[in-house]
């Protein structure tokens, strides 16, 4: 049986080649046939060194918007609800005092999303440190190709032109 995500069949990423990974991880998830996974980061090593290699030869519309497609945006994932609620049962005190806690408490997001970072770009290194920044303050929160995701963000950015 084949597995899927919205009735979308999840392809492994890493099989693909650079060229057709592109050309899906840059549609729109709306317009996509397939899921990927993992859709939030370089597939592998090797995607990521072979996409810096010639980053300079990529149309800079196309970079942006890989770094887009790994920056988080605002809303839920996966398992929110389910972690945030684990961690006011085992841990109260310490769980009500986190920004992401007090922010679904009200009725908002669980994630407040970085794309704005895009912005920045004329600024790398203070596009890398925003990341970073998010990062320190999430990184035992986030799933784990989510943290791939942005730490590619910050391989990428220093070769935008």
């Amino acid at each position: 049986m084949e597995s899927t995500i919205d009735e979308k069949p999840i392809v492994e990423a890493k099989e693909l080649s650079l060229e057709s990974w592109l050309k899906i991880i840059l549609m729109p998830e709306e317009e996509r046939s397939q899921s990927l996974y993992p859709d939030y980061c370089f597939p592998s090593t090797e995607h990521r060194d072979l996409y810096l290699a010639k980053i300079e030869t990529r149309d800079p519309r196309e970079v942006r918007n890989l770094i887009r497609a790994f920056l988080m945006k605002t809303g839920c994932l996966g398992g929110d609800f389910d972690g945030i609620m684990a961690g006011l049962h085992i841990s109260p005190n310490t769980a009500l005092k986190s920004e992401r806690v007090q922010r679904v408490a009200a009725g908002g997001p669980v994630w407040e999303g970085i794309t704005w970072v895009l912005d920045l770009l004329h600024r790398p290194r203070m596009a890398v440190q925003v990341i970073q920044g998010y990062l320190a303050a999430h990184f035992w929160s986030l799933p784990d190709w989510r943290i791939n995701g942005l730490f590619d963000a910050i391989r990428v950015i220093p070769n935008v032109a």
